[in-house]
């Protein structure tokens, strides 16, 4: 063969094969919680994730739906995962899996007007209360200990409630609640936060069961992640530092 034939070949060949690793890169459609997408905290969640799988050349998009919907769509493999999960979602949904490890875990606080100067959260059958809408793993620990509340159908719609007096509390994860305060601040002029954290939760990565083989690269590169200098202003706490 000659010089001239052999060039012309390898040539060929690397862009054929430059050609078909372009097509089969994989990209996830991953679902989550509609309203937050534009909260800076999901914003940084979404950056880790993106980031880290991104490092095993796997492209992510994200589409914002309501909580029912959006597992409906993972669970019949119309979408492909979820961002963060409770763990409890999968009893409902037999297609679904987990990260063997949580993503990370959530802490619950208590959002409460100062111009309730009695407030006690140790005694919450006293007040009333709100939770967002499909929380179902808040509302878990809600019948456990008894309780029962209202659910709002937004954050903003949630927070406004409690500052004009309709409701008196809203159970809200602290990255979520210190995102909001530094973007709206006049939503927090008259509200606290609790000292005391009313529920951690763990929170997973969640994916349709067919990329059950896919799972454990995803887990390594997120172990890899949360090893990196990450300077995040919301979700450090969060990150689940044993990935």
């Amino acid at each position: 063969m000659s010089l001239h034939r052999f060039l012309t070949s390898f040539v060929v060949t690397i862009l054929l094969f430059g050609s078909n690793s372009r097509a089969e890169a994989l990209t996830l459609k991953i679902a989550m919680q509609e309203g937050f997408d534009k909260i800076s905290a999901i914003k940084e969640v979404q950056n880790f994730v993106t980031l880290a799988l991104e490092s095993e050349g796997i492209h992510v998009t994200f589409r914002s739906l309501p909580l029912a919907r959006s597992v409906a769509l993972v669970n019949k493999g119309e979408l492909d995962g979820e961002l963060i999960r409770a763990a409890n979602i999968v009893e409902q949904s037999p297609n679904l899996i987990l990260t063997s490890k949580p993503l990370g875990y959530a802490d619950y606080h208590i959002l409460y007007s100062e111009k309730n100067t009695n407030f006690n959260q140790h005694q919450l059958k006293s007040y009333k209360g709100l939770v967002l809408l499909n929380s179902t793993t808040v509302k878990d620990e809600l019948r456990k200990r008894d309780l029962k509340v209202d659910e709002a159908p937004s954050l903003e719609q949630g927070i406004q409630m409690v500052n004009s007096g309709r409701a008196d509390y809203i159970i809200l994860a602290a990255p979520i609640i210190a995102a909001i305060r530094d973007t709206q601040p006049q939503l927090f002029v008259n509200l606290k936060t609790s000292t005391e954290m009313f529920q951690r939760i763990p929170l997973y990565f969640c994916l349709n069961k067919k990329y059950k083989n896919l799972m454990p690269k995803i887990e390594k590169s997120f172990s890899r992640q949360a090893k990196k200098k990450n300077n995040y202003k919301y979700i450090n706490t969060f990150i689940n530092p044993n990935l």
